[in-house]
């Protein structure tokens, strides 16, 4: 089991004291995959469970509809590392799990189990990780913010640019069929 050292090194717990990272502690278990496991399934209860990635990579996947037929997908939405973090949303509304996630490498997690039980630390540390969670949260949205509107600048560039080749293409085909027609046909046998 790793020491309070060790805990602290993973963001969500880098400013819980120490008193807190011995509760967190007692609230640890680990649980070991190999590639293409399958670690949660999308809308499976929560059971108060925060999963923390200690080595290796899980695949986060979401279900949705093929844009071209009417059939079931599913969509992968991102890889996750070292220290990062799932399950956090259904820990802070206690709906069942959004994705489906899957070891992509060999995956060793440490599982916060957050249930209240009689004479368990989990109701206050659970508070406590919720206070870390919101700033993770607010961390995760403005990243993603930024991300996506680099996205659209990427995508009003990449706009800009289809537009002007396609002016160049139709400039470029208007002059052909201008010149096509402003010739005689007999400019045109020397050709064939």
């Amino acid at each position: 089991m790793p020491n309070p050292i060790t805990i602290r090194e993973i963001p969500i717990f880098s400013r819980l004291s120490p008193a807190h990272l011995d509760q967190v502690q007692q609230l640890l278990r680990f649980a070991d995959y190999q590639a293409g496991d399958i670690v949660i399934e999308e809308a499976s209860p929560s059971h108060c469970l925060l999963y923390v990635i200690i080595e290796g990579e899980a695949v986060l996947y979401k279900k949705g509809r093929w844009p071209l037929g009417d059939q079931a997908f599913e969509y992968e939405l991102e890889v996750r590392g070292k220290h990062e973090i799932f399950g956090w949303v259904s820990l802070l509304d206690g709906k069942p799990l959004p994705l489906r996630v899957m070891a992509k490498t060999p995956l060793r997690l440490a599982i916060v189990d957050l249930k209240k039980s009689p004479g368990s630390p989990a109701a206050h540390i659970k508070n406590v990780l919720i206070t870390e969670l919101k700033r993770y949260l607010s961390t995760f949205v403005r990243t993603s913010l930024e991300t996506r509107v680099a996205d659209l600048q990427l995508e009003a560039e990449f706009a800009h640019y289809r537009n002007a080749v396609g002016s160049i293409v139709i400039t470029t085909l208007a002059l052909l069929s201008f010149y096509a027609v402003a010739q005689p046909a007999s400019a045109f046998s020397k050709f064939a």
